[in-house]
């Protein structure tokens, strides 16, 4: 049985560690420099999977007390195509405020004027609810442009004065604000619109503030919240803002991460329409907090969120406000946790290559789906988002790593063992050192085994009696029959040499019972070449075939012998080895059976020597002596009595 020897895949295995070193080195630095290509599209992607598996789970509600008054397809097919008049639109928020809501947010841009009726008209209206209605303010932001002159007054009384860690303040800054023509510009309370997607398209964030001209303004949503609460805003450094005692989380470029409640329509939706036509009170609004913007088709801001592609930006706008209201913020797990988790992650992937294969599945699938638990359970319960990018790169790339190389190597070794094996060995001995390599040591160790020697006696005057193809034949068919019941009692045929075949127990895998296996294999051999004899008999024949068997318990050396390169097999040496010959060769001499050795006898348990009850008879012989040892040794002869029942 050759083998490749073991010591040419050191090589192999030494590159294997270079490369879980290089994987490891090169993913913490990917962690420490966090490329924001990386961060923003494979970690929003797992960020996305968190709300969408949350809203099977736990879905959030929304507040029921968030209304938004849409302008929609119903209401331009009714009042004509956007933008409305402002005329139209004043008496849109004057239906509004009768129903005396808790605060308004205009979601309308007016940039520009459009009549100095419509324009009175629409200030009038604004003016009258001033103390609860905030209208949106467009800023232009340019990367690398600011505007450095005095903040127009209009606006400045917006602008937030309370900031703590001011240093660490790096909210983008704009260079124009699009601020109402007056008289509307005078009389509004303002809050910015402003808000970029990540590069994906998605919008996860919102920013609560920005610069302008040396000051920071509050996002529209941010702006309602704090007149619905009566409370100053605060900018804390790269911690976010805070409404009283209450800090709403945010990065230190000012962004909220948005927990949305659902895809667009999750919030209650009344037609502008509707309204203006009566066929909707007012009396709707009372206690309410009610945004005012567009949905129908190419009218409003389209929002891409983790749950939706079609999201009016209103909505997203309500969806900040709910989350402000009711401080379900979404915050950030600090990146120490992060690394730790990452590292974690490199560890597993390095314990996998020491594991079985098998072993080394379920830790990889079990240390992923551990991960996506984690992140997934603290999304859910506490509202704590764990960026798993990181550690889910860790023992994908580490663990995948090792994994498919312990599944390629379990493959080739599986391929060599079953090659080598399959004829030598039983089948389910075979799987098992395919599933375990390991328990194959081919290098060499001492080992406890027991060897067995079968040969036919006479085979010299057996082969002049018959003719040589026939001898061939009956050769094979006692060698079949050897074989069959070695295999089946999952012994390791080592050679055949001539007439004669060498088997051994307790390796490659060891064995506790080989003592007890060898010589029930030794028993049907001597039953099977019986039956087998009188059927080459009955063929006419005029031979008999029967065979001595020799069984030896003891130390010996087990693995790979031979020239490496050349031939090596994988065999048993040792004097054990030699007994066993020995004894095969004195049941001629003892006219016996079987013939074992005193170690064999004495590892034979009493309850297996009373399993076979009436079947054998064991005589003791002491003093004998054996060719090629000094000293005398005490052999024992197995006699078969009957067939069993």
């Amino acid at each position: 049985m050759s083998i490749k020897n073991p010591r040419t895949l050191r090589a192999e295995k030494g590159r294997h560690v270079v490369f879980n070193v290089l994987i490891s080195l090169g993913l913490v630095l990917l962690f420490l420099y966090n490329p924001p290509v990386l961060s923003d599209l494979a970690g929003g992607l797992l960020y996305d999977l968190h709300f969408r598996i949350r809203q099977i789970l736990k879905p959030l509600n929304p507040p029921k007390e968030i209304l938004i008054v849409a302008i929609d397809e119903k209401s331009l097919s009714e009042y004509g195509r956007w933008p409305w008049s402002r005329l139209l639109q004043a008496e849109l928020i004057q239906e509004v405020l009768e129903g005396r809501p808790e605060a308004v947010g205009l979601d309308i841009l007016y940039p520009e004027p459009e009549s100095p009726e419509a324009d009175r008209r629409l200030a009038k209206v604004l003016a009258r609810g001033k103390e609860k209605i905030v209208l949106a303010l467009g800023f232009d932001v340019t990367g690398g442009r600011r505007y450095e002159g005095e903040v127009d007054g209009r606006i400045l009384d917006d602008a937030i004065n309370r900031i703590s860690a001011y240093s660490r303040v790096r909210a983008p800054e704009a260079w124009r604000a699009l601020i109402p023509p007056d008289p509307i510009g005078k009389v509004a309370t303002f809050g910015h619109v402003y808000s970029l997607p990540d590069r994906d398209g998605v919008r996860r964030r919102e920013y609560l503030y920005i610069g302008y001209g040396g000051e920071y303004f509050p996002s529209f949503a941010l702006k309602m919240a704090a007149v619905i609460r009566g409370r100053d805003i605060k900018i804390i450094g790269d911690e976010g803002a805070s409404l009283g005692k209450k800090i709403i989380p945010a990065d230190r470029f000012g962004r909220m991460l948005i927990n949305y409640y659902g895809r667009e329509g999750t919030f209650r939706y009344i037609s502008a329409a509707d309204l203006l036509s009566g066929r909707t009170g007012s009396r709707t609004f009372r206690n309410s907090y009610v945004l005012i913007g567009t949905s129908a088709i190419a009218t409003y801001d389209l929002v891409i969120t983790p749950l939706s592609a079609n999201m009016p930006g209103v909505e997203k706008n309500a969806t900040v406000l709910g989350n402000i209201l009711r401080g379900e913020y979404l915050s950030q797990a600090p990146r120490f946790l992060i690394l730790l988790l990452l590292l974690c992650s490199l560890t597993a992937g390095w314990v996998i290559r020491r594991l079985p294969a098998i072993r080394g599945i379920l830790l990889f699938s079990g240390s992923l789906m551990l991960l996506l638990i984690i992140s997934l359970s603290v999304f859910i319960f506490l509202r704590l988002y764990i960026d798993m990018l990181y550690p889910v790169l860790a023992l994908i790339t580490g663990g995948g790593y090792n994994l498919a190389v312990k599944l390629l190597v379990v493959e080739r070794k599986g391929k060599e063992i079953r090659k080598i094996f399959a004829n030598y060995v039983s089948p389910k001995i075979v799987e098992r050192l395919i599933e375990e390599p390991e328990l194959l040591r081919l290098g060499g160790e001492r080992r406890t085994v027991t060897v067995l020697f079968s040969d036919i006696r006479d085979f010299t005057g057996m082969s002049e009696k018959v003719s040589p193809e026939r001898v061939i034949s009956i050769l094979n068919r006692y060698f079949s029959v050897v074989t069959e019941v070695i295999l089946k009692y999952d012994g390791t045929i080592d050679k055949f040499v001539g007439d004669e075949v060498m088997a051994f127990w307790g390796a490659p895998l060891r064995q506790e019972r080989h003592a007890e296996l060898a010589l029930s294999a030794a028993i049907e051999i001597k039953r099977r070449l019986t039956r087998l004899s009188e059927e080459i008999s009955q063929s006419g024949d005029m031979v008999s075939l029967d065979a001595g068997v020799g069984i030896s318990t003891g130390e010996v050396v087990v693995g790979n012998i031979g020239v490496e390169g050349r031939k090596m097999d994988y065999t048993v040496i040792g004097d054990a080895v030699n007994l066993g010959s020995r004894l095969e060769a004195l049941t001629r001499e003892y006219d016996s059976d079987i013939m074992i050795s005193e170690r064999t006898f004495h590892s034979l348990s009493p309850e297996y020597l009373a399993g076979l009850g009436q079947l054998i008879d064991i005589e003791e012989f002491t003093d004998v002596k054996v060719k090629g040892k000094t000293d005398s040794v005490s052999i024992y002869i197995v006699r078969l009595l009957r067939e069993r029942p």
